[in-house]
């Protein structure tokens, strides 16, 4: 899109009517604080962008002052080999938008903005802010040196009519060295020095891949985290399983020490047993052999030091 001439009417400093014309490339506004430089750039944005029905504050503060009616707004440009014209009434909240040489006409704002939101390439006032228009505030000089001061002094010579002439002329040349400067590296692939837009793309792009390092280190940190507090949690069911084991050996040892003594006692009776048993295998064995008939009818042999049961 290109704009050609802007048409204000009843448009706060601008009234009755006021008219511009735009030019190819870039514009420079140029003119003493107050004098409607804000307002221009406001009122393009009121054109491209606001609905004439709209009722909010901010279309009131583009009412000329002391005067309460709303305001209407003409704007001419092109796209191709494409004629615009549109037209908003903010008092009869009508909006027209001519199409030519096909003839096309929008009459109702959401078909008319949506056609300019396509031919502008834009959905939003912030947007085209920040892209197509640069306010003095925002404007950034190159770095000190020749260039900047040369800029400076244009700039001054423009706002307030000093120099020999041709100040606005001479910061947009400027404006535009600056520009391709700036732009360096951006389409043309065979270059040594990148210019600050290449550069801060290229830096990006080096902050980018450091960042999906980090990002990666972070997550494999968190997953050896996840990992050993996992190992923990096992460690800690480990462990008291192994307390539960100890505390029920502990509440063995008593009656496996009552059946320690038990058993050493038994075991000290048989032994009286088997002393007597050996004395007893010595007074046999001084007996001679013999047959006696047991009282169930059984014959017992006592041969040596052994009694033989016989069947």
């Amino acid at each position: 899109m290109i704009l050609e001439r802007l048409e204000l009417e009843r448009v706060r400093r601008f009234s009755p009517r006021f008219a511009c014309n735009f030019g190819p490339g870039l514009n420079a506004v140029v003119g003493p604080n107050e004098s409607g430089k804000s307002t221009i750039f406001k009122s393009l944005e009121a054109a491209l962008f606001w609905d004439p029905k709209s009722s909010r504050e901010e279309v009131r503060s583009l009412y000329a002052w002391g005067d309460e009616r709303p305001f209407a707004i003409r704007l001419h440009f092109r796209s191709g080999d494409l004629n615009y014209r549109l037209w908003k009434d903010f008092h009869s909240k009508e909006i027209l938008l001519e199409e030519q040489p096909t003839g096309k006409v929008w009459r109702d704002a959401k078909s008319a903005l949506g056609q300019i939101e396509d031919l502008l390439g834009m959905k939003t006032p912030e947007v085209f802010a920040a892209s197509a228009a640069v306010a003095q505030g925002q404007l950034v000089l190159p770095e000190r040196g020749k260039g900047r001061r040369a800029l400076e002094e244009a700039l001054a010579n423009a706002m307030t009519g000093g120099g020999e002439g041709g100040g606005a002329e001479r910061a947009i040349e400027l404006l535009d060295k600056n520009i391709q400067n700036l732009t360096i590296g951006l389409k043309d692939k065979a270059y040594k020095t990148p210019g600050p837009i290449k550069a801060a793309e290229e830096r990006l792009a080096s902050l980018q891949g450091r960042y999906s390092e980090v990002a990666l280190a972070y997550a494999q940190r968190v997953s050896d985290q996840r990992a050993l507090k996992a190992a923990e949690r096992e460690l800690l069911e480990v462990a008291g399983a192994l307390e539960a084991k100890q505390n029920r050996g502990h509440g063995l040892r008593g009656p496996l020490r009552q059946r320690h003594v038990a058993f050493v006692g038994e075991g000290a009776v048989l032994g009286e047993l088997l002393h007597d048993s050996a004395e007893l295998a010595v007074h046999l064995g001084r007996l001679p052999i013999a047959l006696v008939v047991s009282d169930n009818g059984r014959i017992a042999e006592l041969y040596g030091d052994f009694l033989i049961t016989l069947l």
